[in-house]
């Protein structure tokens, strides 16, 4: 089997002859053209055409002495080809030039051959773009996952359940976006490079304007943003874009991920997990065709009501402590058995946090919100009561995951910038992903912002449990790889 160097070295060549020939190998212009599921669809309609065209890649190519036959793949299926010297005439003599993944425009009649398959019989072609690497899969094959990753335009073109999976992830944002516009939602985009990172527990990625020598950072999160347009007047934003977290990798975190934020104005926490479980209920409906999905072997039904959970009952039931209650010595204690990391700058918030991620959180495979999370928790969400150390905070799991995070927004400029001074005292400690204290947002604050809730979705997440996917991996187009061997 000749190695990949020398199918390109023979390509080139094929190539070099038919730049001698005059052939435009990569010409802009492509003829109308008509899609190959349609041909197969409506054949008989077009079969009484006297010449028709389509354009795709070549997929399949057999030559028998004066004949070829070839598979001309596009997006919407494949139709056959036949290459006759007979109806080329001269032109089939470049036909031997021709190599799989080749790109053509063809002419020609349709016909049915002897076995009834619909052909399109060529009396003339335009070769698009000559490919100068042989395909994969019909060398050495794409077995290994990370290189799927790494070329996944060669993994879309092998795999058509590959394809299948980012419509589907397409279908569950145009949805995303359809239900929220239904709901008279403004879609607004607000700034990635940031001089004040803020809206989530992480470590961002930093930056340098070198115009003004100003370290800026991605966004961790849209949030504060947001909050702030509805300060400025409005009452229902919503973003769905990238946001950035220098943090590790593993099957269910990226550092570059696509998250759905709205915030809604005079609405409450329990207007908003009535509207999310709708929201959530009928993307599941309009995009699987169905309310129930399977997910890692599990069948997960959206049909019913989510459950409520509570988060400190949870933790009691696997940790047999409460968590607001609990001594810090015994959370340690139990993060220690539970292989969770401990030391000076992991503060007791960290610790409950990791804990019920990776001890709880695997067993919540139904749709179940969980409510309640410890203050400590929560930094910008309003507390459950004035002296309470619960805050007005849902999470929704389904597939042993967390998918979603919404909070009753803290809209007390005191109560925040207290709140943020407790933050900053953690990254004197040595926690990185503590949340900074963000002046302009405070300043937006006391001029009033409007009781409101907001919601963050993690749309990768999503995708992933919808399509059963494996890995996030494996519903993000490119994913961040690590530097091959």
């Amino acid at each position: 089997m000749a190695d990949i160097q020398t199918v390109r070295a023979v390509r080139l060549r094929k190539a070099r002859a038919l730049r001698e020939l005059g052939v435009n190998l990569y010409p802009e212009h492509t003829p109308k053209r008509l899609a190959a599921a349609e041909i197969q669809k409506h054949f008989s309609a077009f079969s009484r055409s006297r010449q028709i065209t389509i354009a795709g890649r070549i997929t399949g190519l057999r030559v028998h002495g004066g004949a070829a036959f070839l598979d001309c793949t596009d997006a919407s299926g494949k139709l056959q080809v036949l290459f006759s010297r007979k109806a080329l005439g001269k032109a089939f003599t470049r036909v031997p030039a021709l190599d799989l993944g080749d790109f053509l425009a063809v002419r020609g009649k349709l016909i049915r051959t002897r076995r009834g398959e619909a052909t399109l019989e060529a009396r003339g072609f335009t070769v698009l773009a000559k490919a100068l690497r042989p395909i994969p899969a019909h060398w050495y094959g794409l077995r290994d996952v990370e290189e799927r990753f790494r070329r996944r335009e060669i993994d879309l073109l092998l795999n058509p359940e590959v394809r299948q999976r980012f419509r589907v992830r397409s279908e569950i944002l145009r949805t995303l976006r359809r239900i929220l516009e239904d709901e008279s939602f403004l879609e607004v985009e607000t700034p990635i490079l940031q001089a004040v990172p803020g809206g989530a527990h992480a470590e961002p990625f930093r930056t340098m304007l070198r115009a003004l020598k100003l370290p800026l950072y991605l966004r961790t999160a849209p949030e504060l943003y947001l909050k702030r347009l509805l300060v400025g007047g409005f009452e229902k934003v919503y973003e769905l874009g990238r946001s950035f977290r220098n943090e590790g990798m593993d099957h269910t975190h990226n550092p570059e991920f696509t998250e759905l934020e709205f915030y809604w104005a005079y609405q409450d926490l329990k207007g908003l997990m009535a509207f999310s479980e709708r929201m959530i209920r009928r993307t599941v409906r309009e995009t699987m065709r169905t309310s129930h999905i399977s997910f890692r072997g599990a069948q997960i039904s959206f049909s019913r009501k989510f459950r409520r959970l509570e988060f400190s009952s949870l933790f009691q039931n696997s940790f047999r402590v409460d968590p607001i209650t609990a001594s810090d010595s015994t959370l340690v204690s139990i993060a220690r058995r539970n292989g969770v990391p401990t030391g000076p700058s992991v503060t007791r918030a960290i610790l409950i946090d990791h804990l019920f991620k990776k001890t709880v959180a695997p067993t919540l495979v139904q749709p179940a919100f969980v409510v309640h999370h410890p203050l400590s928790l929560s930094p910008l969400a309003k507390a459950v009561g004035q002296n309470s150390q619960l805050a007005r905070r849902f999470q929704i799991f389904a597939g042993g995951m967390e998918v979603a995070n919404a909070y009753a927004e803290l809209n007390d400029p005191r109560e925040q910038r207290k709140r943020f001074v407790e933050e900053a005292k953690h990254r004197r400690s040595g926690n990185r992903e503590a949340q900074r204290t963000d002046e302009d947002f405070l300043t937006a604050l006391e001029y009033g912002m409007p009781p409101a809730a907001g919601f963050g979705l993690g749309v990768d997440r999503f995708v992933m449990l919808l399509t059963d996917a494996p890995s996030l991996r494996e519903v993000l187009l490119f994913p961040t790889m690590r530097p091959k061997k």
